[in-house]
């Protein structure tokens, strides 16, 4: 399987959408899964790729960015972030009691929290932890709430970006790995994700990142937030990201679990 097709929990994620119950062992996936969004730049990685691979990206606008870029083979399946909102979460995490008439995870039975708070994301670039107090600023004149920063599980071991931060008596949080851990029963990332972006009421970047996407379809007010780390302006605003969201992360692409089965191939395999 192709090793973007670990990150995130992409794969994961769509294997439990495709069976509509709990699975540990991911099928392999017969090409390439879109890991991220590609609209302000393509995936790195991208030129490596085989052209005769097939991606199955996002969105029907992701298939058309990458026919520009003569890409042909891609398949729109909706993004995984979707996918996610649309199966029970828990089907991700490990198992708890299941209830005999469902054959489910029983329902958590903790209370909901009131979201509250600005969850920020960083881009640092080579300023590193330099540009902490000018984004902090930004977030707090957008947002007028106490703030929390996401770093990438690099950022979050570099000790002057955690110290930067500290020093402006804003909180962190680590998160964690992109990678999906082989035989580990670990959250994936976007599930980590999803349950952090749940507890706060706001969501803001410095850069226009899917981040902010994901914000939105759970209904988060977003901001974009200067400065960023080339000092150039955001590609996109605020606004501009909400009306785009649905397209871009392919609400009207969603394929259905048994759509998935054949796709991937996998509806010979389980039977």
């Amino acid at each position: 399987m192709h090793p973007h097709n670990r990150a995130h929990g992409a794969a994961h994620i769509l294997a439990v959408a495709a069976a509509e119950n709990r699975v540990w062992t991911v099928p392999s996936i017969p090409g390439h899964v879109q890991h991220s969004s590609d609209l302000f730049a393509p995936c790195p990685q991208e030129s490596t790729l085989p052209r005769a691979l097939t991606a199955f990206v996002w969105s029907r606008s992701a298939v058309r960015r990458r026919a520009r870029r003569g890409f042909r083979n891609q398949v729109a399946t909706g993004s995984p972030w979707l996918h996610l909102l649309q199966i029970d979460p828990d089907l991700l995490e490990v198992a708890r009691p299941v209830d005999p008439l469902t054959g489910k995870p029983k329902a958590r039975t903790e209370e909901e929290i009131d979201p509250t708070g600005t969850l920020l994301f960083v881009e640092h670039g080579l300023d590193g932890g330099l540009l902490a107090p000018r984004v902090v600023e930004a977030a707090r004149a957008a947002f007028d709430s106490p703030i929390t920063v996401a770093l990438s599980h690099r950022d979050a071991a570099t000790a002057p970006i955690r110290a930067a931060y500290e020093a402006l008596g804003v909180e962190t949080v680590d998160r964690g790995p992109a990678a999906d851990a082989s035989g580990s029963a670990e959250p994936r990332e976007l599930l980590r994700l999803y349950h952090l972006m749940k507890n706060f009421a706001h969501v803001a970047a410095n850069t226009a990142r899917e981040e902010l996407f994901y914000a939105t379809s759970l209904e988060r007010p977003i901001a974009v937030v200067g400065p960023s780390p080339d000092g150039r302006p955001p590609a996109a605003t605020a606004d501009e990201l909400v009306a785009m969201t649905d397209d871009e992360l392919g609400r009207g692409d969603m394929l259905e679990p048994q759509e998935l089965n054949d796709l991937f191939e996998w509806s010979a395999r389980r039977g």
